[in-house]
């Protein structure tokens, strides 16, 4: 059975690709994404201008059985056809123009020509229908077609259903809610918030200064968003429990993607964020929150893709119980997996990432960044696949403007492979030393382009915030299993006390 996701009539399409997928049609649809990773301010508009933009292609399908693609490149010119994660080991034959290829089942790919510019994501759903009834009165559901909600407010044992083939405008807040779910093969799109003010002072506009609620038409929004109404990013709860976001694609969020704050028992699981572009729109950022589930999902993020943190009001709740697993992050800026650099919690602990591809880095691959007072412990990295790729930019960061620096943009950029850093840093609140120890980072591996070197690591801790029992196992490099810290490319800095390698 394939099951092909078709967006509205009235939506974009991208032309870059004609797609067919055992031989049916598929017409992509399209988002906007970082084309280099310069970070700055447009005045204008308080995020980067879309000067350093460009327009990516989405094809998303259901299926239950192997996938054959055959795909067109539409007057681009290319020499080298590639489909990530390359653990995946799926083998691309061109002829001219034309792309084949087998996908074995369910799974987020990315289809390249030559770099990483202009895209084709690749999302394959098992088939599912949540165990929804649509016309259950607790179940806000969505049908094929484009809507415009505005801020969607969730009470206690409600579903909203965003089904395949339906565009949502609009963001979902729950505040003090509980059994609530967000679930379907469908796009929720944050594109028409606009953003005032730079950086965490755009956390004002959570709530809907106005009052009521938003107008249901589109030609009414337009003028809510015209008037500086403004709404919540995509997905933000606080203070809730027993929460599950499944299947859905979420696309241009003006800020972090997903958010929950003080939230307990989480699944998030196969969500795929992709299209964002916009200074700050993290994938997904836990603040302190306790027994979390993150799996199979796709995060291509223009700063962090997955962060777990501890934010000031919120800390007398510690950030445990969190498990990250089988899923592909593209960090466009920052870094794809997390802590910090906001740590005010009594304690972080009980982290698990695991089984991931990193198909792209920006600054690093993995870090633990602790400014604040947390003890964070109890931390495993396994089993994570970074992919280093010679024609991506080297990050930079404009914060005089928005022109075009000079020397940008530079290729080669080679990421951080793995940093824990306890020094104090902009972003802390607390003004007190934290701790890191007992953290496992194993079977890591480093795919990268020929000719490229070993990535660096760092760990580095400030003068009283000790780093302790550190254990880096069976770290490989293009498949061969290094053997020093000196040959893994780790430098120890500071008060850093038992750091092994093995």
């Amino acid at each position: 059975m394939i099951r092909i996701h078709t967006t509205p009539d009235t939506e974009p399409l991208n032309g870059d690709f004609s797609v067919w997928v055992n031989g049916m049609e598929v017409n992509p649809y399209s988002c906007r994404v970082s084309a280099a990773p310069l970070n700055t301010w447009d005045p204008r508009g308080m995020t980067r201008p879309l000067m350093y933009t460009e327009i990516a292609s989405v094809v998303s399908l259901e299926a239950d059985e192997s996938v054959q693609f055959a795909v067109k490149s539409n007057g681009r010119l290319f020499s080298k056809a590639e489909v990530r994660p390359r653990s995946k080991s799926i083998v691309a034959q061109t002829d001219g123009d034309e792309i084949r290829f087998t996908l074995a089942g369910s799974g987020q790919y990315v289809l390249e020509l030559d770099d990483c510019h202009r895209a084709l994501h690749i999302f394959i759903n098992a088939a599912d229908d949540f165990g929804v009834d649509p016309g259950a009165a607790d179940v806000l559901y969505f049908p094929p077609g484009v809507h415009f909600p505005g801020i969607i407010e969730m009470y206690s044992g409600q579903t909203v259903y965003i089904d395949a083939g339906a565009v949502v405008y609009g963001a979902i807040r729950g505040v003090n809610v509980s059994d609530v779910r967000v679930v379907g093969y469908g796009i929720l799109d944050g594109s028409w918030e606009a953003r005032t003010q730079p950086g965490a002072d755009h956390l004002r506009c959570f709530y809907n200064p106005a009052g009521g609620t938003f107008p249901e038409d589109e030609a009414s929004l337009r003028g809510w968003f015209d008037s500086g109404v403004e709404l919540a990013t995509c997905v933000r709860f606080y203070n809730s429990e027993r929460i599950t976001v499944q299947g859905v694609t979420f696309r241009d969020s003006s800020f972090f993607v997903i958010s929950p704050t003080r939230c307990d028992e989480l699944v998030f699981d196969n969500v795929k964020l992709v299209g964002m572009w916009r200074t700050n729109t993290d994938g997904i950022d836990l603040l302190n929150c306790r027994q979390v589930t993150v799996r199979n999902s796709f995060l291509r993020n223009f700063d962090d893709c997955l962060c777990i943190k501890g934010t000031k009001g919120w800390d007398n709740r510690n950030c445990e119980n969190i498990h990250v697993e089988n899923c592909v992050l593209w960090c466009d800026w920052g870094r794809a997996l997390e802590f910090g650099a906001e740590t005010c919690a009594d304690a972080i602990r009980d982290i698990v990432f695991e089984n991931c591809d990193i198909i792209h880095g920006a600054d690093v691959m993995m870090d633990i960044q602790n400014g604040d007072r947390a003890e964070i412990y109890d931390v495993t990295f396994r089993d994570i696949r970074c992919e280093y790729t010679a024609s991506d930019y080297r990050p930079r960061c404009n914060r005089q403007g928005w022109d075009v620096p000079e020397g940008f943009p530079e290729r080669g950029n080679s990421p951080q492979l793995f940093v824990i850093d306890t020094k104090h840093r902009t972003y802390a609140k607390d003004y007190a030393a934290g701790s890191v120890h007992g953290v496992t980072v194993e079977n890591i591996r480093i795919l990268a382009d020929e000719g490229m070197e070993m990535p660096r690591s760092l760990i580095e801790a400030g003068d009283e915030a000790p780093i302790d029992h550190v254990v880096l196992r069976n770290i490989f490099f293009n498949g061969r299993r290094l053997q020093s810290m000196e040959e893994a490319g780790i430098t120890v800095l500071g008060p850093a006390g038992d750091v092994r390698f093995e």
